[in-house]
């Protein structure tokens, strides 16, 4: 019965293994794109960070293997969409730029500049930053 009782466990296992996806980090990709591939929502990433427990979303690394949950794609409804413009309107930065200190990461400077960690996307862009991870202690950064 010993036996049996572990091929059973090995099994059910084996399902379960069968019902979670993965993805393999490409070079360059952050969450927010990779959440966008799979579940068409780059708010998705935060389903993502959070089943692999990864404590900040900018640190991904090429060949990394991730665990994509079984969640519902996170789109923005009507209502939400109104009330998200109206919310980014309040959320206007009042300096233009940003001085990088120890400790900083770019989903930290977005939430403390607009309140919002998904801002980074944008900071990057204008800062030509190809990778999230390289940022520096004295960088001035633009803000958009």
């Amino acid at each position: 019965n010993k036996t049996a009782d572990i091929k059973s466990k090995q099994l059910a296992e084996n399902k379960k293994n069968k019902k979670h996806r993965y993805y393999v980090v490409k070079r360059g990709e952050f969450l927010w794109e990779i959440a966008e591939k799979i579940y068409g929502s780059g708010f998705n990433a935060i389903d993502i960070a959070k089943a692999n427990k990864i404590t900040n979303p900018n640190i991904i690394y090429t060949g990394q293997k991730l665990l994509i949950p079984d969640v519902k794609p996170r789109l923005i409804t009507q209502k939400n969409m109104v009330q998200s413009k109206q919310t980014l309107r309040k959320r206007v930065v009042k300096k233009a730029t940003y001085k990088v200190k120890k400790g900083d990461f770019l989903w930290k400077i977005a939430v403390e500049n607009y309140g919002d960690g998904f801002m980074w996307v944008k900071i990057a862009r204008v800062n030509n930053i190809t990778n999230p991870d390289l940022i520096y202690k004295g960088q001035i950064l633009k803000l958009p």
